[in-house]
């Protein structure tokens, strides 16, 4: 219990105090789309049905609380402290108590870990589906797979985790895969547990039909990439969590050596092939999409971590130096603590804002549309580099700086108007200086990312024919004029 209040104390401090960023402002557009018309449908006509049940749930605590940053964000904080909860079972069914205890308290301080549990975007509801989906399949494993209601509610939970992210497809096969493999190894192959493997089976192909792209679809997906980010992954992972990322890799294997080989190998399982996906054929390289594979991390390493210190207990009294058992426990958390506070990567202080590091920047979009609404002409166009903070906070956009908003190469428009707001796309210099020749007071809101993906031409006309007039955290504001 002492863990979840710290962990929600640090997520919930200064919750709504920053502005949303893109992302964040998609989610909560399309969560009050939810609430006021029973769908996620953009000013463009666009339905977006990504993370759906993360939309419906930021839609519930928008109608209970009032449409705010806080009110959007506060289902993620909430999900963060199941994840901790989840972290403590997940390492209780790999190594005892202690694992489960220690694991859940990395997790509970851990920096990205309460950075993403702060933000209005389903990687945290994912997170906790995940971690919940593997802990069960842990427990069937360990008490046979005849429930049918214990079943029923891993496919209910891998369904939402599918839904909610597409990397949770690769549950599906997961599920299956280790269920039968482990029922081979008990010999407990019967007919009727064949009937539900295979019964299980099917249900769970419906499901990855009707709520991802389909066995077809994820293969193509795969397989039409061809790109190469899994040392940038390592290279992050070592960076952020320092000596825990090196600890978690020799975790790796002591999970196997210390009893515990079905629940490493389904760990394993979990985390290995979705990052080898997120690596080489992933076209965006963005340290959020590995967010839900903290908890086993932590789990690893804490394996690593208690074994050690299970060995140093052990010493013959002769050959140890001149401590107690006692005292070289208290050594070792001494020096734990040390690593958590020097180390990098851990927090036991809340903060306001957090670096969310790789293709997630957060300008203060907030003060930026505060400043065009109050200044600006009534029939004034506004043209945006992103066009969803647009939505949010002044009511939508006339045209959107166009530019490819992932790197992916997306066009992110629909009949003409760009995707999330409906807005014009101006795709040259050339329309640019039109649009501001045509109208008598023109605003253009960009931020420094989308500003550099603009063409010198582009930006010569922002230049010379634009004022800059108000710049706030990471935003520029220009006006066409600055007659009053």
């Amino acid at each position: 219990m002492g863990l979840l209040i710290l962990g929600v104390s640090l997520r919930v401090y200064a919750l709504g105090g920053q502005s949303l960023w893109f992302d964040e402002a998609i989610t909560t557009n399309a969560a009050v789309a939810t609430l006021e018309t029973g769908r996620p449908t953009f000013p463009s006509g666009y339905t977006y049905w990504r993370a759906f049940p993360h939309t419906v749930v930021v839609s519930a605590s928008l109608f209970v609380f009032g449409i705010s940053e806080w009110a959007a964000r506060l289902p993620s904080v909430i999900f963060g402290g199941g994840s901790i909860l989840a972290t403590y079972w997940l390492g209780r069914e790999v190594g005892g108590r202690r694992v489960g205890l220690l694991a859940a308290g990395l997790l509970t301080v851990a920096t990205w870990e309460i950075a993403w549990s702060r933000q209005a975007r389903m990687y945290q509801l994912f997170q906790l589906l995940y971690v919940l989906a593997i802990v069960m399949l842990m427990r069937i494993d360990r008490q046979g797979i005849q429930d049918v209601r214990r079943l029923g509610l891993l496919v209910g939970v891998i369904g939402l985790a599918a839904a909610t992210h597409p990397i949770g497809y690769i549950l599906l096969p997961v599920a299956v895969v280790f269920l039968a493999t482990t029922a081979v190894l008990d010999g407990s192959v019967t007919r009727p547990t064949a009937g539900i493997l295979v019964g299980l089976a099917v249900v769970l192909t419906v499901v990855f039909e009707l709520v991802g792209p389909g066995i077809t679809g994820a293969l193509e997906t795969v397989t039409s990439t061809d790109v190469n980010y899994w040392d940038a992954y390592v290279s992050w992972g070592a960076s952020e969590l320092h000596a825990f990322f090196y600890l978690a890799v020799v975790g790796t294997t002591l999970t196997a050596y210390t009893g515990a080989r079905r629940a490493g190998l389904l760990c394993g399982v979990a985390v290995l092939p979705p990052a080898i996906i997120l690596s080489f054929s992933t076209q965006l390289f963005a340290t959020r999409y590995l967010y839900f594979v903290l908890p086993f991390l932590f789990v690893w390493a804490t394996v690593t971590i208690l074994f050690l210190g299970d060995q140093l207990r052990v010493i013959p009294e002769r050959q140890r130096p001149r401590l107690t058992s006692t005292q070289l426990q208290s050594l070792g958390s001494a020096l734990l603590v040390c690593l958590l506070v020097f180390g990098g990567g851990f927090t036991v202080t809340p903060q306001p804002t957090y670096d969310l590091g790789v293709n997630a920047p957060q300008p203060e979009f907030n003060g930026a549309y505060e400043y065009v609404t109050e200044h600006r002409h009534d029939d004034a166009v506004v043209i945006a580099g992103w066009t969803a903070p647009g939505v949010y906070y002044a009511g939508g956009v006339d045209y959107w700086l166009a530019h490819d908003l992932t790197g992916t190469g997306g066009s992110y428009t629909v009949d003409g108007g760009e995707r999330y707001s409906g807005a014009v796309p101006l795709r040259s210099a050339a329309a640019l200086k039109m649009v501001s020749a045509e109208s008598d007071d023109v605003w253009v809101v960009v931020d420094r990312t989308a500003y550099l993906r603009q063409s010198e031409a582009t930006q010569q006309v922002l230049a010379t024919e634009f004022d800059i007039v108000h710049q706030v955290s990471g935003i520029t504001v220009y006006r066409s004029t600055v007659e009053e």
